[in-house]
């Protein structure tokens, strides 16, 4: 998102050293290292509780535990903790989206990467949270692949 919005400053979270190193070093090599800060930990409890941010975006675990057997072998090498998404692939979405109206301006957009068997009940938690306005965007495989809430739209 940096690469390709010059002006925009980034906060960038994630709960793995590894992932954050990998991130840096991605930044670093796209030239934008400067308009990012990193930080290491669960997006709402780092030192973020006095922003207000424009838009969250984010790529949390969303796979139903009992399909992780079944993806393919190169996406089982990644680790478990970015592909669990508990029971109903939902653990992290939907507190994700619930606390979300506390960092986000008025007008402000989450988008959340989720399965496409989750549409229905994204845009559920979407509604009920206050985001009145929702997009669902398509992969390249044409399947529902990210969706987007406007908070108070």
């Amino acid at each position: 998102l940096a690469h390709f919005c010059p002006n925009l400053k980034v906060s960038a979270t994630d709960i793995s050293q590894d992932a954050l190193k990998i991130a840096q070093f991605n930044a670093k090599k796209l030239k934008v290292q400067n308009q990012i800060e990193f930080f290491l930990g669960n997006l709402y409890d780092i030192s973020l509780q006095q922003k207000q941010f424009d838009f969250i975006v984010s790529n949390p675990p969303y796979i139903e535990r009992g399909a992780l057997k079944l993806l393919q072998k190169e996406v089982q090498n990644e680790p478990m903790q970015a592909l669990d998404g508990g029971k109903d692939g939902l653990r992290i979405i939907k507190p994700l989206i619930e606390k979300s109206p506390k960092y986000l301006r008025e007008g402000g957009s989450i988008f959340i990467e989720i399965g496409e068997e989750q549409v229905l009940a994204v845009t559920e938690i979407l509604n009920k949270t206050g985001f009145k306005k929702y997009e669902v965007f398509k992969d390249s495989f044409n399947k529902a692949r990210v969706i987007q809430g406007v908070l108070n739209a």
